[in-house]
This record gives C-alpha cells, sequence and structure tokens, in this order.
C-alpha cells in the first residue's frame, strides 16, 4: 500500500494462453483492486479515516467503487468473509480475489491476489480459488512468524 495506491510487486503468469499478464510494478488506486481493498479492509479505521481524509474516490472503469459509503460497504463485506473481489473495477476484463497477509499484530503487510480474466470469472467457481488463497495467505503468515 502506498498512500491510497497500492502497488504490485510481483506476479506469476498461468499458462494458459488467455491470461492477465504480470502486473509487477504497477500502480492501480487500491480501492479498485481485490489487493488493495483486502488490505484496505485489514488497516484500523482510524487509519483509513487518515488516508481518505477527503473521501475521494478516483474510478476508473464503470464499474469502479465510487462513493465512501459503497466503499465502507465493500470493506465491511470483506472484513466479514476474510478476502476481497474485484470485479472490472481497476480494469474493463480483469477481476480478482484477494486476501491480506498480516504481520504479528495483525496489520496488513501485503496481499495475495488470484487475477484472472473476466470471461473466466463467470465459468470459474471462486470456491476452487478461495480456500487455496485463504491457504496460501496462512502459509505466507507461518513463514514470517517463523523468521521473526
Amino acid at each position: 500500500l502506498e498512500g491510497r495506491n497500492v502497488r504490485f510487486v510481483d506476479g506469476v503468469e498461468s499458462p494458459r494462453s488467455v491470461r492477465v499478464g504480470n502486473r509487477t510494478g504497477l500502480v492501480l488506486p487500491a480501492h479498485c483492486t481485490a489487493a488493495g481493498k483486502a488490505i484496505l479492509a485489514a488497516l484500523p479505521k482510524i487509519e483509513l479515516a487518515r488516508r481518505y481524509r477527503d473521501r475521494e474516490l478516483i474510478t476508473r472503469t464503470p464499474s469502479s467503487i465510487a462513493t465512501w459509503a459503497r466503499l465502507e460497504e465493500e470493506l465491511d463485506t470483506i472484513r466479514g468473509r476474510g478476502y476481497a473481489v474485484n470485479a472490472e473495477e481497476g480494469e474493463e476484463g480483469i477481476c480478482a480475489f484477494a486476501a491480506a497477509v498480516r504481520d504479528l499484530t495483525a496489520a496488513p503487510l501485503a496481499a495475495l491476489a488470484v487475477v484472472l480474466p473476466a470471461t473466466r470469472m463467470a465459468q470459474t467457481e471462486s470456491a476452487e480459488f478461495i480456500p487455496m488463497l485463504l491457504n496460501a495467505v496462512e502459509s505466507v503468515q507461518e513463514l514470517l512468524r517463523a523468521r521473526l
């Protein structure tokens, strides 16, 4: 998380011919990505309010969250289910699932995301990805704890 934006720091591309390319280095508004929303939902509410004092949200697509009230609703949903969904909010044609990786104090450090073409989202049961995603997050957190 960089202010109100999220930076993609690494990625692994699918071997499938229709895929989302490596996004390493890309910076997007956090509220327009699954990874960004997962991190925002994990922030203390006072920190979220500090970052969005003016409550202004940039939209990138017609599906982008455009109002503070809608973002608060979305972040509450993410907190409840433990992962975020992006349905063409950052870029048309791209969807994602993501969950926050937390440190020992439960502060968000990063997020892991599964990013896929929107055409595949309709064909894919999120039930396939969500358990694997959450297990991957737990594995990363265990590795971090072991190193400390």
